[in-house]
């Protein structure tokens, strides 16, 4: 029975976005179900509706309006998490901070060649003549991309279905609701979409059309049978083992593929609260970013980064050529050792290896957020090195494993500054390559929240959920919303994972030549669950 992610993952990101499409598949969905229509000037867009109001916020016609218009567009803007009405993904007042239409090729080319999908056409007009175009057009995109193999095609109506078999015989076709059984029963479909209370009754006995549709999947070898959509949107793990009992329901959708238990296979890698001031070196190492007197990093119920006020000398402006150039040389040489003084920071690594897909959780705390103060949880390619139990007093006892955003190739969910939640990756081996998603959500209010990274193959997802005030107060969201995805092909089959926080010297983007304050700050990582995957 195949765990088909409706839309992506619509409670935890925008339906039918990219982000959405690529953190449902990291999360071990089977299959993923998008809805296909055609814009005005020919292209194929994901959209369940023609109308993008519940999304975007603002009427916008798919089928009246050019790409170019659809593009402009925030599906983010009226997203919230369950339980969570005072949320907005991106802060309104930074209009660049969108998440655009997604299109039936982006999704193709962007998801692994392992990912398979239910891609539903539909037309806001549903006669033959609308209709056609659109099939074709899906049908030889498909084709051309190479993903014929890996999908099903979904219909709306009994002459869509007929299109479809004069186009391509063998192309697996579902048709949504209960009076396409008459097509599965003459072998013109292979199955339908329903809801699972058309099937089956709330006693747990076959309808009269689940019934028929379990006589035609027999009488029918080939045919795929029911996808079923349960009450409320989510499938759970007492509900998927439920449905593995009939044979002819080939598939379950659902919103959500993070229910506990959902993905199978999980083996614990790591599962601790740090415990005591004794720092288990057998699973995990502490260390620092920098040799500095600032940080220091030790275990009290938990992992703290505590790093006291910046006391030395600062860099001043001077009228003297030679001093001057002097202080610039030793900028520059501080740069090139990349050691400046005010830069602190350190944290905690796990010793043994994550080999292959895994999902890590941590919970943190942290005394102030701001400009150049930021923590991280990560995942790269080196390990930890020796446990440094006590502040470096010389270089060598520094490693760049627990500085944030070092060490690449990485990829990490991050408490952004001020400026919100992230994820951040970096595909090469250069600092200065680093890359950082949009933030999500409010970054000022937090001093505490959870985090979870997750990766299967190469595609990793972040995502952050109950943040809490200064006064330990609950804030919103209350459930996990995906902050974003990235492809990383440099990170080998077997990782290390961080928890580390730093604060640095950061100059002003409006006034440059100015510096933000140094801030003091006190981080702390309260537990780290990691679960590997089969």
């Amino acid at each position: 029975m195949h765990v088909i992610a409706l839309r992506g993952a619509p409670r935890h990101a925008p339906e039918n976005t990219q982000v959405s499409l690529l953190s449902a598949y990291a999360a071990g969905a089977d299959a993923i179900a998008v809805d296909v229509r055609r814009t005005v000037d020919g292209h194929l867009v994901l959209a369940a509706e023609s109308d993008l109001a519940r999304l975007a916020g603002t009427s916008a016609i798919v089928e009246a309006l050019p790409l170019s218009a659809l593009s402009k567009l925030n599906l983010a803007a009226t997203f919230t998490s369950p339980g969570s009405l005072g949320f907005t993904y991106y802060d309104p007042v930074v209009p660049s901070r969108r998440i655009g239409i997604a299109t039936l090729v982006g999704a193709l080319d962007e998801m692994p060649e392992d990912a398979s999908f239910i891609v539903t056409v539909r037309t806001l007009d549903r006669s033959v003549g609308a209709v056609q175009p659109l099939v074709g057009a899906v049908l030889a995109l498909l084709q051309t991309r190479g993903a014929t193999c890996r999908t099903v095609l979904a219909v709306e109506t009994p002459e869509a279905a007929r299109l479809v078999r004069l186009v391509n015989r063998t192309i697996p076709l579902l048709i949504e609701g209960t009076t396409g059984i008459a097509l599965v029963e003459s072998g013109e479909v292979d199955g339908v979409i329903v809801p699972l209370s058309d099937l089956i009754g709330p006693d747990g006995a076959l309808m009269p059309e689940g019934q028929r549709l379990s006589a035609a999947r027999l009488a029918h070898g080939r045919a795929l049978g029911a996808v079923v959509m349960p009450e409320g949107g989510t499938l759970t793990p007492a509900l998927r083992r439920y449905l593995r009992t009939f044979s002819w329901i080939w598939g379950g959708m659902t919103e959500s593929m993070l229910e506990p238990g959902l993905r199978e296979g999980g083996i614990v890698h790591l599962d601790t609260l740090f415990p005591g001031q004794k720092v288990d070196t057998a699973q995990v190492a502490l260390g620092y970013a920098k040799a500095n007197p600032y940080a220091q990093v030790f275990q009290n119920d938990g992992i703290h980064i505590d790093i006291k006020p910046y006391d030395e000398p600062l860099p001043q402006p001077n009228k003297d050529l030679l001093e001057r150039r002097l202080a610039a040389i030793e900028d520059a040489l501080l740069f090139a050792n990349r050691n400046w003084p005010y830069y602190s920071g350190g944290g905690v690594g796990t010793v043994h290896g994550i080999r292959g897909d895994f999902t890590a959780e941590t919970a943190y705390r942290v005394a102030t957020v701001g400009q150049a103060t930021t923590l991280e949880m990560a995942v790269v390619n080196v390990d930890p090195g020796a446990h440094q139990g006590s502040p470096p007093t010389f270089f060598r006892q520094k490693d760049s494993f627990y500085d944030p955003h070092g060490a690449p190739p990485y990829v990490g969910v991050e408490h952004d500054e001020d400026d919100g939640f992230r994820i951040n990756w970096n595909l090469g081996t250069e600092y200065d390559n680093n890359q950082y998603g949009k933030p999500v959500g409010d970054g000022r209010s937090p001093r505490g929240a959870r985090l979870r990274l997750e990766r299967r193959g190469p595609i990793f997802a972040a995502y952050y959920r109950d943040p809490v005030d200064a006064e330990g107060r609950m804030l919103d969201p209350r459930d996990w919303v995906c902050v974003g995805c990235v492809r990383n092909e440099c990170l080998n089959r077997t990782v290390f994972l961080r928890c580390v926080g730093k604060r640095w010297r950061q100059e002003r983007e409006d006034k440059p030549g100015e510096f933000m304050p140094i801030l003091p700050n006190t981080f702390t990582f309260k537990r780290l669950v990691i679960t590997r995957y089969l």
